[in-house]
């Protein structure tokens, strides 16, 4: 049977969807489920065994990340990331492992820079039997000037280049009145993976902004959605993580591609629209298939 779950547009199957040979088939390897960029799979790894998922990364990306998350209130599991062949006991503490770690709580993540193209394999062995989910995903960080990002701004658009120059501390923006805008254009649509706001909010409810998207198309209508508000405990991310000085927002695969992130100026819990610092605002992202 499949070693995980694959979760497609909402849809769970067998085997990755749009991957691997004929009938349905996770591919050549029976026990390896196949995933795109940004697609989630699920599944239990029981206590010795290993279980497998691989993905294709094209060329040119800065980061191959993995996010797992234990479903239940205990187990354990390592993971880690090798390119060409999958995860074994032979391999362990071996060269070829790229990312190498242990699940010691509700989550574990590996990251890989700058991954070679080709295909690449995330193996879980169960030091404990385990339900888990997993998404992988490769992208840029695509809001750089680097990559073509441009900032704008309501107020203070001087200081606004702080925001996308790759610094998460020092220099920084900041407004004076609700619903003052602060954002980054991208040169094209990309598929989001993560947008991740590094400021002096804090972790409280209301939060002193809320966090929106926009195709290319959408920016130049003014038509922006919302990826979470600042005043609900629910969000229209995938997953996300809110502390003092960083709100993380993994973006659902599901979502159209956008080429505009940016933030609107609220009163938080603790920090008023006009106190509030923004030190940069990270997005990630891989260029749509056709």
């Amino acid at each position: 049977m499949p070693a995980l779950v694959v979760s497609c547009l909402g849809v769970v199957v067998l085997a990755a969807c749009g991957g691997g040979g004929s009938s349905g088939s996770p591919g050549p390897a029976n026990d390896v489920v196949t995933l795109q960029s940004l697609q989630s799979a699920s599944g239990s790894v029981p206590e010795g065994e290993w279980r497998h998922a691989r993905i294709e990364v094209p060329a040119g990306y800065a980061r191959l990340k993995v996010v797992a998350n234990r479903s239940g209130s205990s187990g354990s599991t390592r993971m880690i990331m090798l390119k060409t062949m999958k995860g074994s006991d032979a391999l362990l503490n071996g060269p070829m492992v790229e990312c190498d770690t242990v699940m010691d709580g509700a989550n574990i993540t590996c990251e890989v820079e700058n991954p070679s193209a080709g295909t690449w394999f995330i193996s879980h062995k169960g030091l404990e039997t385990t339900s888990l989910s997993m998404t992988v995903y490769y992208d840029n960080p695509v809001s750089l000037a680097a990559y073509g990002g441009s900032t704008y701004a309501a107020v203070n658009q001087g200081d606004a280049g702080y925001i996308n120059n790759g610094s998460t501390t020092g220099n920084y923006w900041s407004g004076s009145a609700v619903g003052q805008w602060l954002g980054v254009a991208l040169d094209q649509d990309y598929q989001i993976t993560e947008v991740v706001v590094h400021s002096n909010a804090g972790a409280s409810i209301p939060r002193p902004f809320s966090l929106l998207d926009a195709s290319v198309e959408e920016a130049g209508n003014d038509q922006f959605y919302y990826l979470f508000r600042h005043n609900e405990v629910s969000t229209y991310c995938a997953s996300a993580v809110f502390s003092s000085d960083r709100h993380w927002c993994r973006v659902a695969r599901e979502r159209r591609p956008a080429g505009d992130i940016s933030i609107e100026l609220q009163n938080g819990a603790s920090v008023s629209a006009g106190d509030v610092r923004v030190y940069e605002i990270e997005v990630h992202g891989f260029t749509p298939t056709p």
